[in-house]
């Protein structure tokens, strides 16, 4: 073959090559917008018409608050508070160094509902089906806890600091249902007072209640000391078809571009812990054993 036929061989691969690259960029584009598309359909119209058929048509549909006993797991996590509770001395410690994101930072329309960005703070342990690692290996008792729960897409611990209110908001997915455990609260319980759809309850060490987070709700801290609940969300009990219409829509919100940057959000706070936060985690022996039925 001669040297003309040589360069002109060489470029013809380089440009196959560059043409390839160029499809194979166009081919990725186009799959991220369709699944952007794809997404955006199920999120924005299959949210609001999950609620309405959830209001509709689902047994308890409209209730406010939820009766415990229909979830049996609940009691051990209960029985269990002080478990969790040994456990937030690490969390207690970010919480002073500013080393916790606020609600605001990985959900930023919560802002407006805070005086300050600074005031709901969040530590996570899983949100959207995607699990925080870094903060689990700190929460290893709580974690074996909540490990066992059916259908839960989320958990946190919510810290409000003292002197600090919530302003009224609600939810989007009246598919999950919301637990709050008390886990630190100040002696003066009443003090802290959640208010939802214009009822008053106040969180007690040690119990919890479950709620509709898309009615309307508020939270206020009077006293001088933080406030941290276990702050855990679960798939709502549904009829066929309806669970697997529900289950469907918060599947793809938990693997949507927007649920997967949340969660980086999240774990990109992880990096600012202080290299010495161990020394503040009781280590799980320590721990008082996890009662397990």
């Amino acid at each position: 073959m001669t040297t003309d036929a040589v360069e002109i061989n060489a470029g013809a691969n380089g440009l196959l090559d560059t043409l390839s690259q160029v499809l194979a960029k166009a081919g990725r584009g186009v799959t991220f917008g369709l699944k952007a598309v794809y997404e955006g359909v199920v999120i924005f119209i299959g949210v609001p018409l999950t609620e309405l058929l959830i209001t509709l048509f689902a047994p308890q549909g409209k209730n406010r608050f939820y009766d415990t006993d229909q979830f049996p797991w609940i009691k051990d996590l209960e029985a269990n508070w002080e478990v969790m509770r040994s456990e937030l001395d690490g969390v207690l410690k970010l919480n002073e160094q500013d080393c916790l994101p606020s609600m605001g930072d990985f959900l930023p329309y919560q802002n407006q509902y805070t005086k300050t960005i600074k005031n709901w703070k969040v530590f996570v342990l899983q949100f959207f089906g995607h699990d925080i690692v870094e903060n689990q290996a700190l929460c290893p008792e709580t974690v074996k806890l909540v490990t066992k729960i059916p259908n839960m897409t989320g958990v946190m611990f919510s810290v409000l600091n003292p002197h600090q209110h919530i302003y009224p908001h609600r939810g989007f997915l009246k598919g999950v249902l919301r637990l709050h455990i008390g886990l630190k609260v100040p002696k003066n319980y009443k003090l802290c007072t959640f208010r939802h759809d214009g009822k008053d309850v106040h969180w007690e060490e040690g119990k919890s209640f479950m709620f509709d987070q898309t009615y309307e709700h508020q939270v206020w801290n009077h006293s001088d000391d933080v406030r941290i609940v276990l702050l855990l969300d679960i798939l709502r009990p549904l009829p066929f078809p309806l669970h697997q219409m529900n289950s469907w829509i918060v599947k793809t919100a938990e693997t949507s571009f927007i649920g997967q940057r949340m969660s980086k959000v999240v774990e990109r706070w992880t990096t600012k812990y202080p290299k010495d936060i161990e020394r503040y985690v009781k280590k799980p022996q320590a721990a008082p054993t996890a009662t397990v039925n």
